[in-house]
């Protein structure tokens, strides 16, 4: 029989460890990830980083709602924070599903596939909600490497007078594009 001569001060302080790391509050890697700088933020966060929940959720000045958030332990292991988020934005028929993920010199979100009400993010363009079907858009330094994936655009009311009433009265209020990277593209909250 193999005997362990570890010392209760020994055991204690690896048992401590253990429940430091699975106990984790997701508040408060939020703030070490440094999510607020990239335009990510919510009103509350609770539970534990591998099981929590975020209230009022947004990015930029976009809300998503309450989501539940899970930190990915192997996106962590590769040297990266990946926040995955659930959840069902208020005002819209379609759940959130996706991630958001953080390191060194990237941001990004993963695979985001939701609806969300856009509020005035867009002004004085008359869009009124996006549906991203699984879009992946990736910056590192600063600059766009990757983006992939669809956006649908809603407009809302558009008048007949203004400069955009005719050239969008005949999309019926949706347009669609495919992702893409421009030179110039640089991720941020929207001002």
């Amino acid at each position: 029989m193999i005997r362990l001569r570890t010392g209760p001060a020994a055991l204690f302080g690896a048992i401590f460890v253990l429940a430091l790391i699975l106990l984790l509050p997701l508040r408060f890697a939020l703030a070490w990830f440094d999510l607020d700088g990239t335009g990510f933020a919510a009103r509350a966060a609770s539970g534990s980083v591998w099981a929590g929940s975020l209230r009022e959720a947004q990015l930029g000045s976009i809300a998503l709602g309450d989501v539940d958030a899970a930190l990915s332990p192997w996106a962590l292991l590769a040297g990266r924070a990946r926040l995955a988020l659930e959840g069902h934005p208020s005002g819209t028929g379609r759940a959130l599903h996706g991630a958001v993920s953080v390191s060194r010199h990237s941001v990004g979100i993963e695979q985001m596939t939701a609806g969300v009400p856009v509020g005035d993010a867009f002004a004085p363009l008359p869009i009124t909600a996006i549906d991203l079907d699984d879009v992946s858009v990736r910056f590192v330094d600063g600059r766009c490497e990757r983006a992939e994936g669809r956006v649908k655009a809603t407009l809302g009311a558009i008048s007949p007078e203004s400069r955009w009433g005719r050239a969008w009265r005949a999309r019926r209020g949706v347009m669609r594009a495919r992702c893409c990277c421009r030179s110039s593209a640089r991720p941020g909250p929207s001002k």
